[in-house]
């Protein structure tokens, strides 16, 4: 399964470093991730050479016989010369960390749309912002002495969406969980599209619904929000600043409470992208509504080849 593979580099638009990669490229690693971590693409040389600065915008297609994917955009954040073994390692994310991204704010958000939230934070820092999730009106949200990632971050686990920074864009994308699902890409693979296909089980009660309760200050009541309305039934813990925000984060909580229920790996060379929906077509059965959660792409003396994490 393991194939000839085709590695392209380019910055402002023009390929670079040729020679090295088709001669001295060792390795190349790169983790396409979607569990609120900042990807990463690690390359290692056998001969040293001037590296990209920072604040360089550089762009990698891989692929197999000169046919390639656009696996996005890269920031330099560290070089490691090694002469024992005289190789270059460098390192690449797809965040600008020369830019104030991992500054601390304190800033407070009121009335706004979840979607026009993360595109303003995102806009202060040059970059774009998709959002697939619900895009509820969050009446009052503080950024107290947070990061901007790290304030995008929790506003993800808050609603359950999957975070990540691809080619300059943010994106806010339903789990595989969630009622939004299917709005995600979608994937199908046979096993003949898979080698070292694992899948483990968890057996647990799943919850059917779910209960918070709230002090509405203006209406000076007590308020109770459901989703759902058949046992077993999830009582949810928290603060709320609204029915609707209360609904989300109910929903989320239900949403997250009920995944982990499927977990598996395999390898591949097929086009696979973390985030996507899977459906994996087996000889026995058809198991559907999982979703990748890593694909971590390797390049080395042996070929090409895809390792690809999933759930439910």
């Amino acid at each position: 399964m393991v194939r000839v593979p085709t590695v392209i580099l380019e910055k402002d638009g023009n390929p670079i470093l040729g020679y090295f990669l088709k001669e001295k490229l060792v390795s190349l690693t790169y983790i396409d991730d979607i569990d609120d971590k900042v990807d990463g693409l690690t390359m290692v040389f056998s001969k040293f050479f001037i590296p990209p600065k920072e604040g360089d915008k550089i762009k990698l297609y891989l692929g197999y016989d000169g046919m390639v994917e656009d696996m996005g955009e890269f920031y330099p954040i560290g070089v490691r010369e090694d002469y024992g073994s005289f190789t270059m390692e460098v390192k690449l994310t797809p965040v600008d960390f020369s830019k104030p991204i991992k500054q601390k704010r304190t800033k407070s958000y009121k009335d706004i749309k979840l979607s026009a939230l993360v595109a303003k934070v995102a806009g202060r820092n040059g970059l774009k912002s998709k959002v697939t999730v619900e895009d509820i009106t969050i009446k009052s949200k503080q950024q107290s002495g947070q990061s901007d990632i790290a304030f995008l971050k929790s506003i993800a686990q808050e609603y359950n969406a999957t975070f990540a920074i691809k080619s300059s864009t943010v994106i806010l994308a339903p789990k595989a969980s969630s009622k939004d699902r299917d709005k995600l890409p979608k994937i199908s693979l046979a096993l003949a599209d898979m080698i070292e296909l694992e899948i483990e089980y968890s057996y647990k009660s799943k919850y059917k619904s779910a209960e918070a309760k709230y002090r509405d200050t203006e209406k000076n009541k007590d308020i109770t929000v459901k989703v759902g309305g058949e046992e077993p039934k999830l009582v949810v813990e928290g603060s709320f600043k609204s029915d609707a925000d209360a609904k989300a984060k109910v929903q989320a909580k239900l949403d997250k409470a009920n995944g982990g229920t499927v977990e598996g790996s395999f390898s591949t060379t097929a086009s696979v992208t973390a985030g996507a929906m899977l459906t994996l077509v087996l000889p026995d059965r058809t198991i559907e509504h999982l979703q990748i959660k890593q694909v971590q792409h390797t390049v080395n003396g042996s070929g090409y080849i895809k390792q690809v994490k999933f759930t439910k």
